[in-house]
């Protein structure tokens, strides 16, 4: 019996921390209610970028981060899923085929206006608050 609540205590524990990790990294959104009165922005952050985008404490501006980091939280699958057919436009996918390779911050911003990179090539749906590169920019 005694193994029995140690084993059920350790396992709550456990299935707490996952669960604090999980809410941790899950996507977030942040609603038109916080948006900063002066700008129109969520809390005074360019609408688009991962500071909009993600709850307080959760990006450090401090840090530099690499697709590991992103990929950490957000599933490539999920990722891919999320943007199919990209403004209704069938086929068009910013995040599958080759821009695999690809940092995330190429294109997205931390703090700043995100810019659709795939627009130095393509002429695809511009997703509200994001910016085009120059034409026949293409990713560096």
């Amino acid at each position: 019996m005694r193994n029995s609540k140690r084993i059920l205590t350790a396992s709550t524990l456990v299935l707490i921390g996952i669960l604090l990790v999980l809410t941790a990294c899950a996507p977030q959104t942040v609603a038109l209610q916080n948006a900063d009165s002066a700008s129109g922005e969520p809390d005074g952050w360019p609408v688009g970028s991962m500071m909009a985008l993600h709850e307080e404490g959760v990006i450090n501006l401090d840090k530099e981060y690499a697709k590991k980091d992103c990929l950490s939280c957000h599933p490539r699958d999920a990722i891919v899923a999320a943007t199919k057919d990209l403004g209704g436009e069938a086929g068009v996918n910013p995040h599958a085929a080759h821009t695999e390779a690809y940092d995330c911050m190429v294109c997205h911003s931390l703090e700043g206006t995100s810019s659709m990179k795939c627009n130095g090539c393509h002429d695809w749906h511009l997703p509200d608050g994001w910016e085009n590169p120059p034409k026949e920019s293409g990713v560096q």
